[in-house]
């Protein structure tokens, strides 16, 4: 019999996962290295939350001046820096939490290398195999007739006590 197996009723079944327990040590692990983490990510903290104001101040601007152009710019270049600063950031992060400090500068990553660029591939690859499904059911979700918009709505889903009343039952029926 395999360590991550036990026997149960004559059947054989995985041991419970400590999920509680990966999670407090994920917390304590993060509370541990705080410092680190602040020092390394402050920089690019920083770089994203002028980035945030100056697409806001982008907003302003449009919405006083209805210059689409600049809108449409500005948030192309948001997007571009978020990207690559978010990249980094994760990055950043993920090194010192799985790594040891030694493994990022003391202020963080400032450079780009292809560990960087794999990753901002692969994110690319999940957000867009995410909208090659979201985007059509999204699209579909618009031609639903209106009679059975709000018939679905209102038939299928239950308020949480309710819902949670009628299991009770079903559970407390069964035993």
């Amino acid at each position: 019999m395999l360590d991550r197996q036990k026997k149960s009723h004559g059947r054989q079944t995985l041991k419970k996962l400590p999920v509680i327990a990966i999670f407090k040590e994920a917390l304590l692990v993060v509370g541990k290295k705080r410092f680190v983490l602040f020092r390394a990510l402050i920089g690019t903290i920083l770089v994203l939350a002028v980035c945030d104001v100056a697409l806001s101040l982008a907003l302003r601007h449009v919405i006083k001046n209805f210059t689409w152009g600049l809108f449409l710019l500005s948030l192309a270049v948001y997007m571009l820096l978020g990207a690559l600063f978010g990249t980094l950031l994760v990055v950043t992060c993920h090194r010192l939490i799985l790594l040891e400090e030694s493994s990022v500068p003391k202020y963080g990553l400032h450079s780009w290398t292809s560990r960087e660029t794999r990753f901002l591939g692969w994110s690319a690859v999940l957000a867009l195999s995410v909208l090659v499904v979201a985007v059509p059911v999204g699209i579909g979700a618009i031609f639903i007739p209106k009679e059975y918009r709000n018939c679905c709505r209102r038939d299928t889903s239950l308020q949480g006590s309710q819902f949670f009343f009628q299991v009770r039952q079903s559970v407390s029926a069964t035993t």
